[in-house]
């Protein structure tokens, strides 16, 4: 007969050290604690704690974009979950595999796995779950150019969250408000957003939020053509990156440092950080945000005047946009073909 796991000594702190690195933005530390915890849950054929195990693990490696690792973890505990009734880590694991698919640009599959999970949370009645998953399933409605429906479930995702001692999945709701306001072009809006997260983040060391709401206030000044302090924030945001092992958050500071470059008409610092955001990019699996760098380089070699190698770039682009479904940014991709080239040629 399994031995239960609360009975194990010391793995109750194990997963807590565990879960406190993933809140801090401490990945590497998590994997090894939460390593620990499988191995020890496996040995004494606690099958429940090690499913529990795996999906904290999908997570931290999701965090880091290490998508192939997360999506084993996930799918094995998965295999468990699904026999079991606890509904609220199955809903938990069914979350992970659609903030998964949806930084993989696979939208249709990350709804099917965020319904599903929606759906246990609510019978679960399980407030902070459910926030959690709306805020993803806003990420997906975005990604999708439904701005206007990620508004609303954002804010769906802020009712079930408040008055929840999880403040971070908090603040990751306000930031991800921040982007839809700078993407609207109401960038004092979403100033303010950044600047909220990046104090209370400050104030509970919550070094995730902090790291990316620093590259959205960067990105937002950097778009109000304040650039007085973006290379400041992008240099923290990566010193919090490099240590936290967050290699999409770097990836998103190289593609933001080649904007900044850019804008400073300084198109050989621009080329090599965009190159090396694509290279990131390209071997994390993310063609939705590769296909975002691919137009900011297209972009600016347009304004270099190299127009062969900028169609090059935004043909490609374009391309990923149509595979994965992102109309909206397909359309802002025509148009800027449709300006410099003519009727898209």
């Amino acid at each position: 007969m399994p031995i239960p796991v609360a009975m194990e000594d010391g793995i109750r702190e194990i997963f807590q050290q565990g879960k406190a690195g993933i809140a801090s933005g401490d990945y590497e530390k998590a994997c090894d604690l939460l390593g620990v915890a499988l191995e020890r849950c496996e040995k004494v054929q606690d099958l429940g704690s090690a499913a529990h195990a795996r999906r904290l693990l999908g997570d931290t490696e999701t965090l880091r974009g290490n998508f192939d690792n997360a999506g084993a973890y996930y799918l094995k505990a998965l295999e468990h979950l699904l026999k079991s009734v606890d509904l609220n880590e199955t809903a938990e694991c069914l979350r992970g595999l659609g903030y998964l698919h949806w930084r993989k640009g696979d939208y249709n599959m990350a709804n099917e796995y965020l319904s599903q999970g929606l759906e246990r949370a609510l019978k679960a009645e399980n407030k902070e779950v459910q926030g959690r998953i709306l805020t993803d399933m806003g990420n997906v409605a975005c990604s999708q150019g439904k701005a206007d429906a990620g508004e609303r479930l954002y804010k769906q995702a802020i009712g079930a969250l408040e008055g929840k001692s999880n403040s971070v999945e908090l603040d990751r709701v306000i930031m991800n408000l921040g982007d839809i306001y700078m993407n609207r072009g109401d960038l004092a809006k979403a100033a303010s957003q950044f600047e909220l997260v990046v104090a209370q983040a400050r104030k509970i060391d919550d070094g995730g939020n902090l790291a990316w709401a620093l590259l959205n206030l960067a990105e937002c000044r950097l778009l109000q053509d304040d650039r007085s302090k973006v290379d400041e924030y992008i240099v923290e945001a990566k010193a919090v990156m490099s240590e936290n092992s967050d290699r999409v958050g770097l990836a998103a500071s190289k593609r933001l440092m080649g904007q900044l470059e850019a804008r400073n008409g300084d198109w050989t610092a621009a080329e090599a950080a965009f190159e090396e955001a694509l290279a990131d990019y390209q071997e994390m699996d993310m063609p939705e945000r590769r296909a975002v760098v691919l137009r900011l380089f297209g972009e600016m070699l347009l304004k270099k005047g190299d127009k062969g190698r900028a169609k090059a770039m935004l043909e490609t682009a374009m391309d990923l946009f149509i595979e994965i479904g992102s109309e909206k940014e397909r359309e802002t991709v025509q148009a800027i073909m449709d300006r410099n080239f003519g009727d898209g040629q």
